[in-house]
């Protein structure tokens, strides 16, 4: 059964960056929308133009920016070529912008973080991690809790700083595996759980949210 999207005021925007199936941001999408019926969520952000979910963002006409990596794999170019991208959304810095990876299979710089920040003053910048930070970085966390034969794992919203799944947890919860799953099977049978959670996280943290806590957020 769905859940009743969350209203969200216009003084909010979300922006998600991601680089997968897309799952995350749809479950956004449809979990926010404005006392208009439109979505909150603002803009799309990928590394991957052929993904998915820049796919999906085009065909449900969500503003998109996608810069792929170039042949060189030169993570300053991407950065600087993005932000550049990023700067004719520049209009929404007039609101409280809350920046989500969700499934961005990039580390973000300092530089590119300040530029983020310099961009939308008052933003949050968060990450959707696949594991308990205490108990996994990096990518391959699914993989890594069915090779260690884990019977329960967690999932992470926390801030994103320029280090490797750093940052201050905002919220957790707990994930079952079972014996014989493959990492495929376990993946496919969170995913649910996974999306609700990450709405319900954002929720939380909006609902929370004022001019003045907003700033201490940062």
């Amino acid at each position: 059964m769905s859940q009743e999207p969350h209203l969200i005021n216009a003084s909010f925007d979300l922006v998600v960056f991601a680089s997968g199936q897309g799952t995350n941001l749809r479950a956004l999408h449809q979990g926010f929308v404005r006392s208009t019926g439109t979505s909150a969520v603002s803009l799309f952000v990928t590394d991957k133009p052929q993904s998915n979910s820049a796919k999906w963002a085009k065909e449900t006409k969500i503003n998109t920016v996608a810069v792929p990596l170039n042949a060189g794999n030169d993570r300053s170019l991407h950065e600087s070529a993005l932000l550049e991208e990023l700067k004719k959304f520049a209009y929404i810095a007039k609101n409280q912008v809350v920046v989500i990876l969700a499934g961005y299979m990039r580390i973000l710089s300092k530089n590119f973080l300040a530029g983020l920040k310099m961009l939308w003053p008052h933003c949050l910048i968060v990450n959707l991690h696949p594991a308990y930070l205490g108990d996994y970085k990096g990518p391959n966390a699914h993989a890594f809790a069915v090779r260690n034969k884990y019977s329960r794992w967690g999932l992470t919203l926390h801030k994103v700083t320029e280090f490797l799944d750093e940052g201050e947890e905002l919220a957790t919860t707990e994930v079952f595996l079972f014996p014989y799953e493959s990492v495929s099977q376990m993946q496919d049978r969170i995913k649910t759980q996974e999306n609700q959670f990450l709405v319900h996280a954002i929720a939380t943290i909006i609902s929370s949210l004022t001019n003045e806590t907003f700033n201490n957020l940062k």
